[in-house]
């Protein structure tokens, strides 16, 4: 940023003043760049976690329920009860539903961590999703994980279409 000076006599206060003015409308326009930028993105963002297709959404608002459709939901749970205090390599833990047809109904990505940080069965990571009553489908659900230069490995379960509740409960050894 150029600020041309006409008068080298100008005092020290009246300098710093130019300074000042010159950093605070740096700073200005880049948060209003930022801000663009994050009008921009959540649309987007949005738009890339809506996992529900139009077959599903047509169902749903036509009624066209299976006569013995159960509502159902997976509860996964994430723990350990061993000793991980020493192990300071990072893990990435998804976790995901898939219908008979392999279509992905969700997905979810937990935050990169050490395993040292998996937390005790007393603070065990849990999360409930519940299932669209219109897909009656034996479901896939499960854990995958990736342990930096080690390599990807699943827990995986079932659900059966009577199933109203299914625990999918991983302890990580």
């Amino acid at each position: 940023m150029n600020v041309e000076i006409h008068h080298f006599t100008l005092e020290k206060s009246i300098m710093t003043s130019i300074i000042l003015q010159t950093e605070c409308t740096i700073k200005l326009s880049s948060m209003k760049q930022l801000i663009y930028l994050y009008l921009l993105l959540i649309p987007l963002i949005h738009s890339s976690c809506n996992k529900n297709n139009v077959e599903s959404k047509n169902a749903l608002t036509a009624g066209k329920h299976e006569a013995n459709a159960v509502s159902r939901k997976i509860e996964f749970s994430l723990y350990t009860n061993k000793d991980f205090k020493n192990d300071k390599q990072l893990i990435q833990f998804s976790l995901f539903i898939r219908n008979a047809n392999n279509q992905l109904l969700w997905d979810s990505m937990l935050p990169l961590m050490s395993i040292q940080t998996i937390p005790s069965v007393i603070n065990k990571i849990f999360i409930e999703k519940q299932i669209p009553v219109n897909d009656s489908s034996l479901l896939r659900a499960g854990f995958i994980y990736a342990i930096e230069n080690v390599g990807i490995s699943w827990h995986l379960d079932t659900c059966n279409k009577s199933t109203a509740i299914k625990k999918i409960d991983f302890n990580f050894q």
